[in-house]
């Protein structure tokens, strides 16, 4: 590998990552939170996560999370330099409200085990993509002439 195709990522100018954007970052991943636990209370027993439906919900969440990246980013107002910062903080915010809800009492993602397991498999699965995919943007971002 040449020294411009390697990752380079560096801390972000401080002025950049400013308390707004970071608590807009935060708002950005409880968002997408809220709309992942939908889908998994609501189409989760309907076979979202069996058959012939899981690999379009698979592959579908890779669309939709290449949409939500760039939504995340334009939420907290930073440029694609700045995509890994912005969806790690959204993943993190995002993953401390799943600890809450699989361990709420009233099953907010539903009772069903499967349906749980399949959930909580796609959520990792969700956030992997996100971060991929930032980490693509980001590095894009940085190494650009």
């Amino acid at each position: 590998m040449s020294a411009t195709s390697t990752l380079a990522l560096r801390a972000p100018p401080a002025a950049d990552l400013t308390a707004s954007r970071i608590a807009r970052a935060m708002l950005a991943g409880a968002l997408l939170w809220l709309l992942a636990a939908l889908f998994i209370h609501y189409l989760g027993p309907r076979g979202a996560f069996e058959g012939w439906r899981l690999p379009l919900t698979y592959a579908g969440t890779v669309l939709v999370t290449i949409r939500s990246n760039i939504a995340c980013r334009r939420l907290a107002g930073l440029g694609a330099d700045q995509a890994l910062t912005v969806v790690a903080i959204g993943s993190a915010t995002a993953l401390f409200m799943d600890v809450v809800a699989f361990a709420w009492p009233d099953r907010i993602y539903g009772s069903d085990p499967a349906v749980l397991l399949g959930g909580a498999v796609w959520l990792l699965f969700a956030i992997g993509v996100a971060l991929g995919l930032a980490l693509l943007t980001t590095q894009r971002a940085r190494t650009a002439p």
